[in-house]
This record gives C-alpha cells, sequence and structure tokens, in this order.
C-alpha cells in the first residue's frame, strides 16, 4: 500500500514539474519571438491620400480607412455629378521605420510636454520633435493650443481614449500624419524612470530657483548651477521649471533630459534593468505598445549610439501676442518632417496639414 502511494506521489509530482517546464519553455518562446518579431506599425502600410475635384477643396490624407471624404456640390443644376476623385496610397519607407507621440501630463492633465519622435531601427537612428504648447491649432469656433487638447478630448464623458485621440489629431494636423505608438505618462512614471537608471548628468547654466502656490500645492525648486547627476525628482523640476526662460526654453531642458535618459539606457548596467523600467511602463503609463512590443524595442537599444539621437523643435513663423500664439511655420514644418520622422516613401505636402497662417 506504501509503495503505491509513493509511486502514486511521484506520478502526480512528475506531472507537475513537466508542466512547469512547459510553461517555463513557453513563455521563454514567447520572450524569444517578442525579440526577434518587430511590432507592426499601428497605423498601417501606407498612406491614402485623395485628390479632390478642383475647387473643391484641400486634398486630406486618411490612415487605411479606406473611405473617401464627403463631397457636395452648391450647383443648382442637380444633375450635377463632381468629376471622381482619385486615391493614391503612398507605402511607408520600410517597415522597421515607427513614430511615436509622447505626451506629458501634469497634474490637472494639462499637457505639459508634446513630443513626436521616430526610430529607424534599420539605421538605428532617433529623431525627436518638441510641439511649443502654445502653437495655434487650426480648430472650429475655439482658439485652442496643445496643452488643452487632452482635456479638450476627455469632455462630454468621452475619458482617456477621447483625450489621446483629441491629441493624436491636432497633432496630425501640424505634421501630416498620426504617429504608430503613443505613450501618456505623467510625472510619477518620468520620476520612477529616472530613478530606475540611477539619476541623469545634466549641466544647469544658471541656478533655477522658485517658489510658489499652485493647484492647490506649493512648487519649491531650487537647483544649482553647473553638471551634476540628478534624481527623478530634481528631473522633474529641470523639465518644468519657466520661471527665468521662454517655452522654447523648457523644451530645450526637456530635449537635453531625453538625449541623457537615451545615453543612460544606452549603457550595460541600464540595459539590465531594462525588465524594471518595462513594468514601470505599465504600471503608471498609459500606451498602445504591447508587452511584446516593448521587448522587441528594448532589444534595440544596444545598437543605438548617442550621435544618431537628433532632437528638434516645430519650426514657429511668428509669436502672436494677442493671446499668446506660436504661429506655425508650414514650409519649414514639411522641411523639417520629411528630413526626420516622415514615415512613407514620399513627402507630406502642404495639402496633408491643416496650419492656420
Amino acid at each position: 500500500m506504501l509503495k503505491k502511494i509513493s509511486i502514486r506521489r511521484m506520478i502526480i509530482a512528475f506531472s507537475i514539474t513537466l508542466v512547469a517546464v512547459i510553461a517555463v519553455a513557453g513563455g521563454v518562446y514567447a520572450a524569444i519571438r517578442a525579440l526577434m518579431n518587430p511590432p507592426a506599425p499601428n497605423v498601417g502600410p501606407y498612406i491614402e491620400v485623395w485628390h479632390r475635384p478642383p475647387g473643391s477643396g484641400r486634398n486630406t490624407a486618411s490612415n487605411n480607412t479606406g473611405s473617401s471624404p464627403n463631397t457636395s456640390s452648391s450647383s443648382s443644376n442637380h444633375n450635377y455629378e463632381p468629376p471622381p476623385e482619385v486615391v493614391t496610397r503612398i507605402p511607408r519607407k520600410h517597415s522597421q521605420f515607427f513614430t511615436f507621440l509622447i505626451v506629458g501630463l501634469d497634474e490637472q492633465s494639462l499637457v505639459d510636454a508634446l513630443i513626436v519622435g521616430s526610430f529607424d531601427a534599420r539605421e538605428n537612428e532617433v529623431n525627436v520633435i518638441s510641439i511649443p504648447r502654445d502653437t495655434r491649432l487650426d480648430v472650429q469656433r475655439t482658439n485652442r493650443k496643445p496643452w488643452a487638447s487632452y482635456n479638450a478630448g476627455r469632455s462630454g464623458g468621452r475619458g482617456h481614449e477621447g483625450g489621446i485621440a483629441q491629441v493624436k489629431s491636432d497633432v496630425q494636423s501640424l505634421i501630416g500624419f498620426e504617429p504608430d505608438f503613443y505613450v501618456v505618462i505623467d510625472f510619477r512614471a518620468f520620476e520612477r524612470m529616472v530613478d530606475a537608471v540611477n539619476g541623469v548628468e545634466i549641466y544647469v547654466e544658471r541656478r533655477m530657483f522658485y517658489c510658489t502656490r499652485l493647484h492647490g500645492g506649493v512648487v519649491d525648486i531650487d537647483i544649482p548651477a553647473g553638471r551634476q547627476l540628478m534624481s527623478g525628482r530634481t528631473a522633474l523640476n529641470f523639465a518644468r521649471y519657466r520661471r527665468t526662460i521662454t517655452d522654447f526654453g523648457r523644451m530645450e531642458n526637456q530635449q537635453q533630459l531625453i538625449t541623457a535618459l537615451f545615453q543612460e539606457l544606452l549603457t550595460p548596467r541600464t540595459i539590465l534593468r531594462i525588465p524594471e523600467l518595462i513594468g514601470i511602463y505599465r504600471d503608471y503609463a498609459n500606451t498602445n505598445l504591447s508587452l511584446s512590443d516593448m521587448l522587441w524595442f528594448a532589444n534595440q537599444l544596444p545598437g543605438i549610439v548617442s550621435g544618431n539621437i537628433s532632437t528638434y523643435t516645430l519650426p514657429i513663423a511668428r509669436t502672436e501676442r494677442q493671446g499668446w500664439y506660436e504661429m506655425p511655420c508650414e514650409e519649414g514644418i514639411l522641411e523639417l518632417v520629411n528630413r526626420t520622422v516622415n514615415p512613407f516613401a514620399r513627402d507630406i505636402t502642404a495639402e496633408m496639414l491643416r496650419i492656420v497662417r
């Protein structure tokens, strides 16, 4: 009897061990596949450009919608038929060119940082474009700026999905396409990311001192001049400081932080902490990047060198003092976008933008 019980226990133990081994092997296999297979671009393999009949308005661009823009005729002749529209499908440059939208939110869900980036996995190049928070948007019936886009989209009970959809739409109006992936982060996520890499080294030109009450709390910033290793909290204050600098100065500080963070991510000691960083993303950031997407992009980091990371600011034509709007420069935007973050095989054109002149 005892022998039979022992054999039975051995069989049960063996079965449990076998299941565990299969589960672990399956997990390892899934992880390896995630590292080997690049993500599918979220927007799709091409963009559709519809050419409207002459005099019927600007051309429009849509991403894989397969539907034509609505047209109407003001002619009194009810038998009038407008010329047929022609659609051109512009393919992507290649399957490993990805674009990103990074949205940094403050305590009131206002957009504190707005960034469009691209990663060319074939060339191991990263390009980053900061969009000024006060850029004039072409929005009907309102003079909204990008800093209010997220909250405007959330109104009416539409929640986060409505918020990010509005930000993507407003960004597309400025650059001519919708980025593949988005990452929405708040202050907690940023602080934890910087602390997870043991800080970033930044040079501060002059002392930053600012103490005031804001949104029911106290903002107390005091960063000495000189080169220093910044913790997450100090780096956040460095990115938000605007007391004695313009918004363009703030964006330069944010770009300096992005570059420093990238450089830190490329070090061997930090690459070993990628699982922790991915965990922070999953816990504190809202994104359409899946875990397998994150693993694949993390696996590409060792191939990037700091010299292949470039930062820019969306070109501005002028500043309108009344209401303080930064008026976008169409010509400059087209040149910059097509040289850096445009994911398609043909240049973005003025007809694909929606810019107030």
